[in-house]
Parts: C-alpha cells; sequence; structure tokens
C-alpha cells in the first residue's frame, strides 16, 4: 500500500498548502504529524492548470467519497475554511484526514500517521463533484451570442436633444 501516492494539485491549492507549511514551521511545529504529512504532499504534488486536473482528483470544494480502514464509505466536501461552514459534510484539510485525501485520484490509497504514532489507511472511493471539472461542464454549455437579436438603446439615446433641452451641453464651449 503506497505512503505517498501521486498527488495532483491545482496552482490555488499548492498555494494554499505552501501558505500552511509556512504557517506550522512558524510556528515551530515543523516536526508534527500535519507537517510531515503536507511536506510529503508538497514533495509528490503534480501542479496542473484548473482546467487541466483529472475530474477524478480531490480538489479543495470537492465532494468525495472515501473509506477509513474498511470502515463504511463516508461523504464529505474538502474545504480549506473550518468545519463550521458545513457541519456534518465538511473535512477541512487543515485536518489530517482532509489534507491527505486532498490530490489523491479515485482509487488511490493513503497511510496516515496519527499524533499518537498509529496510522489510519484511507481510500478514495469515488470524486462525486469536482469545481474545476463542473466549471468546464458550465462553460462549455454556457449562453451564446445569438446574431441579429434586438439590442437595447441606452436611456441616454432616448433623452430628446432639441429645443426642450435648456442645458446647452458641451455645444455651448
Amino acid at each position: 500500500m503506497p505512503n505517498n501516492p501521486p498527488c495532483q494539485l491545482t496552482a490555488k491549492d499548492m498555494s494554499v498548502l505552501e501558505g500552511m507549511m509556512d504557517r506550522l514551521k512558524a510556528q515551530s511545529q515543523a516536526d508534527s504529524a500535519m507537517a510531515r504529512l503536507l511536506g510529503r504532499k508538497l514533495a509528490a504534488a503534480r501542479i496542473c492548470f484548473r482546467d487541466d486536473i483529472d475530474p477524478r482528483v480531490a480538489t479543495i470544494n470537492s465532494r468525495i467519497q472515501f473509506r477509513v480502514g474498511s470502515g463504511s464509505i463516508e461523504t464529505c466536501v474538502l474545504t480549506h475554511g473550518g468545519e463550521s461552514a458545513l457541519p456534518g459534510t465538511a473535512l477541512s484539510i487543515s485536518s489530517l484526514y482532509g489534507l491527505a485525501l486532498l490530490g489523491l485520484t479515485e482509487g488511490d490509497t493513503i497511510a496516515v500517521e496519527e499524533a499518537d504514532g498509529k496510522s489510519d489507511v484511507l481510500h478514495v472511493v469515488r470524486v462525486v463533484h469536482q469545481p474545476e471539472a463542473a466549471r468546464l461542464r458550465n462553460h462549455r454549455t454556457g449562453l451564446r451570442l445569438i446574431h441579429g437579436a434586438q439590442t437595447r438603446h441606452s436611456r441616454a439615446s432616448e433623452i430628446p436633444d432639441g429645443p426642450d433641452d435648456d442645458d446647452p451641453g458641451p455645444r455651448a464651449a
């Protein structure tokens, strides 16, 4: 079972993780379980443009299904902020599990070292929704300009410029 599976990150997700690492170092937590996992994740990362990332990859704000060990399948949304934004469904990437799942592809497995020295095995079952893939789908099926459609004139063009208008305007200068 791989302890450090390949990791795909959007440039935005990579930037968030680098910021997390900087904060851990500033707080003298560079040797914590979180910092070790984060270091492995950053070292294994392959950076992708948001339009190029595989839709089966868990990115920030993706809804995923995963399993801890041989337990039941759980569904969550990977969040950058706190879990209070989506109580019961959010899993923050500031947690060991959230961080471990970020950047993994459906079918990937990763071992997560807990603070007490024990480890859990996480398995990504399915990426149900990935915002980058949804954005591409919406972009492809978005509105199109229809040529010949009637356009509205601006209100300014409806105001007469004649004898009823007592403001001489710029022509008087």
